[in-house]
């Protein structure tokens, strides 16, 4: 079998994925090209070769795109190491299912929710040794706690083993692992393993290159991994100027309007412009519709050169 070299990330994780450990879930990754699909592969096929009759569980929220993305990862290390299909193992497209020359067995599974089985029962009776769940982001908390049951399956030292692989993103996995684990808050049997694109030296310069070119929110995420940028589009701010109010102000310049809008009665409305702290302008309005409120506001904007994204 061929010697992998692993990055130093890689090589932590598996000592927390080794049976000497305590820690039964790893969560890795955290930006793109960290190795996480390599690793993870890597790791299921070794434990399968390493321990006969023993049964793990590759899963994706897609089962489409564990093919493609996933197996085929896992099919071109089983060709570096030497393993012939028909020969070391034999793979059932149909039940998703690879069969090892010593017993072992390693099951694709689908893992996204579905409607019309909320409580997983695909799962059926399913038990297994161990699971490598790729793009665990794109899973439930539910789904990914229902598979953690289902390790019962011939233990090796008494110990279940999860692997999670994941980018930045903001849900479950942020609040149990990332967030946790900056906090040191972290459950005893997890563990988080940020992996960055520069922590593998077989990366090539020229897509590190392309993720400079990403947008702004992209860069972050996969490139720097940064978990506390907001990635949703619906936004109803940016995250930039979500910052900025912590930041102290070292210039003046910056204008901005506040709008008090008054509807009905003698309440009036009150436009400010402001200059940073200091306000420069008033303007006062009583009984005016709600459209000529606005216009009045859009010729502030106009006229005082406000950013909309300034404008309260």
């Amino acid at each position: 079998m061929r010697k992998i070299e692993y990055n130093e990330k890689q090589k932590l994780a598996l000592k927390y994925l080794s049976i000497d450990s305590d820690i039964w879930q790893v969560l890795y990754g955290g930006a793109a090209s960290g190795g996480k699909s390599f690793l993870g592969c890597d790791w299921q096929i070794k434990r399968r070769l390493k321990y006969p009759g023993t049964r793990g569980l590759i899963g994706r929220a897609e089962l489409k795109k564990l093919r493609l993305s996933t197996m085929a990862t896992f099919f071109e290390l089983c060709a570096q190491y030497g393993l012939v299909a028909g020969r070391d193992y034999t793979y059932n497209g149909q039940d998703h299912v690879i069969n090892w020359y010593n017993g072992s067995q390693t099951i694709l599974m689908d893992l996204a929710d579905m409607p019309s089985d909320a409580e997983f029962q695909r799962f059926g009776s399913i038990e297994i040794t161990d699971y490598f769940v790729d793009e665990a982001g794109e899973v439930s908390e539910k789904c990914i706690a229902i598979l953690a049951s289902r390790v019962r399956y011939k233990l090796i030292n008494d110990k279940p083993k999860g692997l999670l692989t994941c980018n930045p993103h903001k849900g479950w996995l942020y609040n149990d692992f990332y967030n946790a684990k900056r906090n040191g808050t972290i459950r005893s049997d997890r563990e988080f393993i940020q992996a960055l694109p520069t922590d593998n030296p077989h990366i090539s310069p020229v897509y590190l290159q392309s993720l400079q070119l990403l947008p702004d929110i992209d860069r972050k995420r996969l490139l720097e991994g940064d978990w506390d940028y907001d990635e949703t589009k619906d936004r109803l701010y940016e995250y930039d100027d979500l910052l900025r109010c912590f930041r102290p102000s070292t210039t003046l310049g910056d204008k901005f309007i506040t709008a008090d809008i008054a509807r009905m009665g003698d309440d009036r409305t009150v436009i400010v412009v402001w200059n940073n702290l200091h306000a420069e302008k008033f303007v006062v309005l009583k009984h005016k519709p709600i459209n000529e409120v606005v216009d009045t506001i859009n010729d502030l904007i106009k006229n005082q050169s406000v950013r909309l994204s300034n404008v309260l």
